[in-house]
């Protein structure tokens, strides 16, 4: 009965919708998908706040059977291939708690006919993987095994602790290698929230003397640092002072209140005295951790900004009454887009970059980056890597919203560490390059596509 029910009321809103849209009732789904009708750009961001995994995507769960920190299959990874009526009914389910009762719904909102057009958008989506994979039972569970997050050669979910350690394998491998007691500070984004999360970060890190700290004021609570466990008690949380000081600079600039709010969330100050001697005065250190999700095309206005923070975070001063900071670093990611020419293609962007050199964005992708790096050049300020090294390199397949875009390449940068070492007294040195799990061998061997993510190595 609630099947009936439920289908009822999400045929009627579909039905409206396809008519306001002059769809033909006749059209199939993968059509409207390809020929860019339906709306799927929040497909990896529509989720129920209460219940995240509320929301089916059969394709989603058929390639990841990962089963949630809790340990209890919350969602059977072959439910829809082995019921998916059943599942269908979770679709449904899901897509009527965001759809009110009538078609025109959500009245407050700016654009009525952009949230009626996602709604219905999803929907169809969800659907059709649902179709797909209860098709195509045998093919999906050959294709799980490719999950980063299966055990290679089994059906099991790789343990979060064996993910956990190979992600911050790089780090510390470094450490070993330091003479003892070096202090280490890494900027962390995307920090796991898993129920079990801190007790998973901590059997990893301990051992090696590292200890995670997240940032307290950010909801999410994926910001964070992880750092040597003998800094903790010099660790001084200056986020307040800064990103307030960071707020008014960026409205001085007229962005949007959106720009303001993602990058302002998601900052953490720390100063650490680095002085790990009983005697002497403290010696502070500024990292400033960023994840600057929203500046798009903005780079001249986002690369003032990071100058900005940089001018500040070498002014701030971690205890009452004493000094500044005697070394500012900016670290995080910055989200650049490196967009292909108009018009490229997948094999064109293919060639151009296997044809690059080592490591380096196509040239002829790298004009949008350009202000970014004249603003810092203008402060002193050095990236490293290099600006137009890319540290993300993903295919798209067709597993996901946007199936025309199968084949295109994302060559882009987003992970930087900042420092001003072309300043008339600069107060960082740059003593050694590490990018972190990155098989150089390989790539300069077989080329730049041999470092395709998502990799083991990275």
């Amino acid at each position: 009965a609630s099947t009936t029910v439920r289908g009822a009321k999400c045929e009627e809103i579909l039905e409206a919708f396809m008519k306001d849209m002059n769809i033909d009732m006749d059209a199939s789904i993968a059509s409207l998908i390809k020929g860019r009708v339906l709306d799927l750009h929040l497909d990896n961001k529509w989720l129920s706040s209460s219940d995240p995994l509320s929301r089916c995507n059969a394709i989603v769960f058929a390639l990841s059977p990962y089963t949630g920190s809790d340990g209890v299959v919350t969602i059977q990874r072959k439910g829809a291939q082995a019921n998916p009526q059943e599942y269908r009914e979770r679709i449904l389910a899901f897509f009527l708690t965001k759809c009110p009762d009538q078609y025109n719904m959500h009245p407050t909102k700016d654009d009525d006919n952009a949230y009626q057009k996602q709604w219905a958008s999803l929907l169809l989506w969800d659907l059709l993987c649902l179709f797909s994979v209860s098709e195509s039972p045998e093919a999906f569970d050959s294709l799980s095994h490719c999950s980063m997050l299966v055990t290679p050669g089994s059906d099991n979910p790789r343990p979060m602790t064996e993910r956990i350690a190979a992600i911050v394998k790089p780090l510390t491998d470094f450490c070993v290698a330091q003479p003892a007691g070096t202090p280490v500070v890494l900027g962390c984004q995307e920090l796991p929230t898993d129920d079990n999360s801190d007790v998973w970060l901590e059997s990893v890190l301990s051992p090696m003397g590292l200890k995670c700290r997240r940032q307290v004021s950010d909801v999410s609570i994926t910001t964070g640092f992880i750092h040597s466990a003998s800094l903790d008690a010099g660790f001084v949380d200056m986020s307040t002072v800064l990103n307030a000081q960071l707020t008014e600079f960026l409205k001085s600039l007229d962005v949007s209140d959106r720009i303001i709010g993602t990058t302002i969330r998601r900052a953490q100050v720390a100063c650490y005295d680095i002085n790990q001697t009983s005697s002497g005065d403290p010696y502070y250190v500024a990292v400033v951790n960023f994840h600057c999700k929203s500046f798009k095309k903005l780079t001249g206005v986002q690369g003032k900004f990071m100058a900005k923070a940089m001018e500040l975070a070498a002014l701030l001063v971690p205890v009452e009454g004493g000094e500044p900071v005697k070394e500012a670093v900016l670290v995080g990611d910055m989200n650049l887009e490196a967009p292909w020419p108009k018009g490229a293609n997948a094999e064109e962007q293919r060639k151009a970059v296997l044809e690059a050199e080592p490591f380096m964005i196509p040239e002829g992708n790298r004009e949008s980056m350009a202000p970014f790096g004249e603003e810092l050049d203008k402060a002193g300020i050095e990236t490293f890597p290099p600006l137009n090294y890319f540290t993300t390199l993903k295919l798209r397949t067709r597993f996901q919203a946007q199936p025309e875009k199968e084949g295109d390449i994302n060559c882009s940068r987003k992970d930087f560490v900042f420092a001003s070492t072309n300043v008339e007294k600069p107060n960082v040195m740059i003593d050694q390059l590490l990018v972190g799990g990155r098989d150089d061998a390989t790539a300069e061997a077989e080329g730049n596509l041999a470092l395709l993510m998502p990799s083991r190595l990275w």
